[in-house]
C-alpha cells in the first residue's frame, strides 16, 4: 500500500475528520495531487514531508527507494490543491488538532486577548509573519469592552488590540474571560485567547462554547499555566476549540485555518 492508497481510503471514510500524514517522497506524485484536489474539498489534509533539503532528500532516497524530488514543486503542487504543509512533526500535530474546529474565518482579522503585554507583541510579531493583521478594534468595541471591565480588572494599558486583561481575580475569571470574547469576536475574524482560568471547569466550559458557536468563528485557546491546565486541553479539543501549549503554534494553526478558507473560497469561484 502507498501513502496514495491511504489517503483515498481515509478521503472516502466520513468518519474521518483530518488527514495527517509524514511522507518522504512520492511514486505516484500525480495521483496524489489528484486525489489531494478532490479530497481537500471535503476535509483537510496535513502533510509533513521529509526531504526538504539535499542532506533530507538523499537520506529520503536512501531510506524508502523513492525519489523525494524538488521540494519546492511539492510545495507549490501542494498549495495548489489544498494540502497545509507541516514544517515537523510538532507542527503536523498541532494543524491535524487546528482543524478539528468546525469553523473558518470569512477573512484575517486577529484577535489578541491576552494577560501579559509582552506576550502581546511577540505574538503580533508572529501574526505579521503569517498572514494575519491585529487590527485596532471599532471604538465602539473598545467602549464596549471598557464598560465591562471597568472595577473588574486594574486599569488596562490596551483595549485597542492585542486586548490586555492585566490580571482577572479568581472568582471572576470564568465571566470575564468569556464575555470578553464575545464582545471581541464581534469585530474580528478569529481569536486567540490567553488565559489563566481552570479550563477543566464546567461552566468555564460552558461560557465558552456558548460564545464559540454564537459567532461561529475560530478561537484557540493557550493556557497560561500549561502544567497546572493541563486536563482541561483535551476537554477543549474534544469540543472543537483548538488548545496549544504556545502562542505561535495557535497563530500558526488559526493562519492555516484562514488559507484554507481562502482555498476553498477560490475553488467555489471556479
Amino acid at each position: 500500500l502507498t501513502i496514495e492508497d491511504f489517503i483515498e481510503y481515509f478521503g472516502e471514510d466520513n468518519n474521518i475528520k483530518v488527514i495527517a500524514a509524514y511522507i518522504e517522497g512520492s511514486k505516484q506524485g500525480e495521483r496524489l495531487m489528484k486525489l489531494a484536489a478532490d479530497i481537500s474539498l471535503k476535509k483537510p489534509i496535513v502533510i509533513w514531508k521529509g526531504g526538504s533539503s539535499e542532506a533530507g532528500a538523499e537520506a529520503a532516497a536512501s531510506h524508502t527507494g523513492s525519489l523525494a524530488g524538488s521540494y519546492a514543486t511539492f510545495e507549490a503542487a501542494s498549495r495548489q490543491n489544498g494540502i497545509t504543509l507541516a514544517r515537523s512533526l510538532d507542527e503536523l500535530f498541532n494543524l491535524a488538532v487546528a482543524f478539528t474546529c468546525p469553523y473558518l474565518p470569512t477573512g484575517n482579522k486577529l484577535g489578541l486577548l491576552l494577560e501579559a503585554g509582552g506576550g502581546a507583541v511577540a505574538s503580533a510579531d508572529i501574526c505579521d509573519k503569517v498572514g494575519l493583521t491585529v487590527p485596532p478594534l471599532p471604538i465602539a468595541t473598545q467602549q464596549k469592552l471598557d464598560n465591562f471591565l471597568i472595577g473588574r480588572i486594574p486599569p488596562s494599558p490596551s483595549l485597542k488590540n492585542p486586548i490586555d486583561l492585566v490580571w482577572a481575580p479568581l472568582n471572576e475569571m470564568t465571566t470575564i474571560y468569556t464575555t470578553a470574547l464575545d464582545i471581541v469576536l464581534e469585530a474580528v475574524d478569529s481569536c486567540l485567547m490567553m488565559c489563566y482560568a481552570f479550563l477543566h471547569e464546567e461552566q468555564f466550559i460552558s461560557n465558552l462554547e456558548s460564545v464559540y458557536h454564537k459567532h461561529k468563528k475560530p478561537v484557540a485557546i493557550v493556557p497560561g499555566h500549561s502544567s497546572e491546565q493541563r486536563q482541561g486541553m483535551p476537554m477543549l479539543v474534544k469540543r472543537g476549540i483548538p488548545t496549544f501549549a504556545m502562542p505561535e503554534n495557535a497563530i500558526n494553526a488559526l493562519s492555516a485555518l484562514t488559507n484554507r478558507a481562502a482555498y476553498l473560497k477560490s475553488r467555489a469561484a471556479e
